[in-house]
């Protein structure tokens, strides 16, 4: 935990080299690559009207995996101070790690380690993901290169503030479902733990949301949130 506190520091403080390369793919407007000293690449993601609160929401996914220890299922990722694309001013920008080449956009549920699927579907059930059906993930290596594990992507269309229900593709592949003894372990020690880090970006309404759905999901000892 340690290593990923010192990633995450890395990534709020470190020099950036270049930004400004935009970024197609997505609809979030705005988002551009950016090069930080030592050449790591990161996606930046700008507040702007409407997208708001995006960059917190995604900072905040990223917490909550960490905080579940599904360390590997969100990039790292942080808010920060970044040029705006379009007028080089700074403002608030999430900065998320980028996912290596040869990934596979949105690979089949049925290819991946069912551990990981597994995971997400808590992950998605405990942040109230709104888009991940059939959309915003990746295998990665891609399957054609060996075993494809899943990460996430898009975060900020998550939490109560985004508002509707759970709208995933991996809560409802094991929706009802008996929890795995570990996960079972793992959310419960998330709902009864320190959560200050998603209060500082999500506040403590929203924050306190996130663990209630967890407590629910732990004393159900199934996946399912109602």
């Amino acid at each position: 935990m340690e290593e990923l506190e010192d990633l995450e520091r890395y990534l709020r403080e470190a020099s950036i080299l270049t930004w400004g390369e935009v970024v197609l793919e997505g609809g979030h407007p705005e988002k551009h690559r950016v090069l930080l000293a030592g050449g790591v690449q990161v996606i930046a993601k700008p507040a702007l009207p409407g997208f708001d609160l995006v960059p917190s929401r995604e900072a905040a996914g990223r917490q909550v995996a960490k905080l579940l220890g599904f360390v590997g299922l969100v990039a790292a990722t942080v808010v920060r101070d970044v040029s705006r694309l379009s007028t080089g001013d700074p403002m608030p920008h999430s900065v998320q790690i980028t996912w290596p080449d040869g990934r596979q956009w949105v690979t089949e549920v049925e290819r991946l380690p069912d551990a990981e699927v597994w995971q997400a579907a808590v992950f998605d059930a405990v942040v109230s993901h709104a888009d991940h059906a059939g959309n915003n993930w990746f295998g990665v290596p891609s399957p054609e290169h060996g075993t494809a594990h899943l990460r996430l992507v898009d975060t900020g269309n998550a939490f109560d503030l985004g508002g509707g229900a759970v709208n995933s593709t991996f809560y409802q592949h094991h929706l009802g479902d008996r929890l795995p003894d570990e996960l079972h372990e793992a959310v419960e020690q998330f709902a009864e733990g320190d959560l200050s880090q998603v209060v500082d970006l999500l506040g403590e309404d929203e924050a306190q949301k996130v663990r209630q759905r967890a407590k629910k999901i732990a004393a159900n000892e199934e996946l399912t949130i109602t």
